[in-house]
């Protein structure tokens, strides 16, 4: 009789087009066998009705306008989950097919809705995984799914997610989310120049977030922007997020770092930002920008880094763009960017900072070669601290970077 049973419910789920039964039938008992085939056989008759609704044609004119309205809602909503990704640059969906983008655009429509359950029209789980990667790393402020369950039928798999919170939380951390937002804009509504205001978010997020582990937000935009504890992912998200809502693209990417000081370490994942800065690509890490020991706490050697300087550091798993504007925008409009070693202009840089207070100078060679020569003059030989001697000043700490070509000196 046993045998029996298991045959015909294996019938049943086979007759349903259902690969992934698990949570079908992880309540059941052999006590309710009985019980479990009826409803079985009822939810395959009901699965039946609904698809005929879709892909048989009726002689009821009025289900055939009940299937022309849903079909036409969803189109709709394709068509503004469409505009509202172009519009924030959502990457990820811009690379992929027509047929991809539907499915995401459903995806996205269905946990943006909070609904319980939505379908997916691939039958491809594979896909379907990558899709809501894709979707909560374009998207920040879809923080609230942790992952879902599925059942697969002939033609689209039911997606039931599983949210962290309530749609009232969630909506109350959006709020929260926005109003950390309008306090940015205010900041920043003087600012004229995009690179000032890409530097004020870096900035922000590194001053407002405390590096650390085990925190049940701690990758999320609600750990970093809300709570101020995060990792790499809390930062790169809180960044993206900012700049996403200011109207910059700015992408979430994936990957490994290398050790601080350039050593391999293939097993540190890692997330950081690529950002797009007239017309050219460029990436931030505000995660690795988070220096405690500095006085300011913050390193600028990460900021605003071409794809050259980042591959120095780190092994993207997804995709990337090659940098094909000038390679250190932020230092060269300051004059601290060397594509030749010159003492004068250096003993300007120093005199400048003196004369408007700055603590800090960052200088930033082209090349291997330059950065060697200006580390041996200004620092090894003391050129650096004799020129601030005679302004009564001197250096509090030196950091530099030989693999970026880079050098960032504390004055007091």
């Amino acid at each position: 009789m046993k045998k029996y049973v298991i045959i015909v419910l294996s019938l049943c789920f086979i007759l349903t087009g259902c690969q992934n039964v698990k949570d079908f039938i992880s309540n059941k008992t052999p006590d309710s066998i009985t019980e479990y085939i009826d409803e079985a056989i009822s939810s395959y008759q009901e699965e039946r009705n609904e698809s005929s609704t879709y892909s048989t044609s009726t002689n009821n004119s009025s289900s055939q306008q009940a299937t022309s309205k849903e079909q036409d809602e969803l189109l709709k909503k394709r068509e503004d989950a469409n505009n509202k990704l172009l519009k924030k640059g959502a990457y990820n969906y811009s690379r992929l097919s027509t047929s991809q983008k539907s499915i995401y655009q459903d995806f996205y429509i269905g946990v943006s809705e909070y609904q319980e359950q939505f379908s997916v029209y691939t039958t491809d789980e594979t896909l379907l995984y990558s899709i809501m990667t894709q979707v909560t790393d374009d998207c920040p402020e879809i923080f609230y799914i942790t992952s879902y369950s599925y059942i697969i039928y002939s033609d689209s798999i039911k997606v039931s997610p599983k949210y962290s919170y309530t749609k009232a939380q969630s909506d109350s951390y959006l709020n929260s989310l926005q109003e950390c937002v309008q306090q940015i804009k205010k900041a920043t509504s003087s600012m004229n120049d995009d690179m000032d205001i890409m530097k004020y978010v870096y900035d922000y997020v590194i001053l407002n977030v405390t590096y650390q582990t085990n925190t049940q937000k701690d990758q999320t935009v609600i750990g970093s922007l809300i709570e101020g504890k995060a990792v790499c992912a809390g930062y790169a998200r809180a960044y993206q997020y900012i700049l996403n809502e200011l109207g910059y693209f700015c992408h979430y990417i994936r990957g490994n770092a290398l050790d601080i000081s350039g050593v391999a370490n293939a097993t540190s994942s890692h997330g950081w930002n690529m950002v797009k800065y007239k017309g050219s690509y460029y990436y931030v890490d505000a995660t690795w920008g988070d220096n405690p020991s500095k006085s300011d706490g913050i390193l600028t050697s990460f900021f605003m880094m071409s794809s050259t300087d980042m591959l120095t550091y780190y092994t993207p798993s997804d995709h990337y763009e090659t940098t094909t504007g000038e390679r250190a925008p932020y230092y060269s409009r300051s004059y601290s960017y060397f594509i030749e070693y010159n003492e004068s202009t250096v003993n300007a840089l120093v005199e400048y900072a003196i004369r408007n207070e700055q603590t800090t100078l960052v200088l930033k060679a082209s090349d291997k070669s330059v950065f060697t020569t200006m580390l041996n003059d200004l620092t090894h030989r003391g050129l650096l601290s004799q020129v601030l001697k005679t302004y009564g000043k001197s250096i509090s700490s030196n950091s530099y970077y030989e693999s970026l070509n880079y050098m960032e000196i504390s004055i007091k």
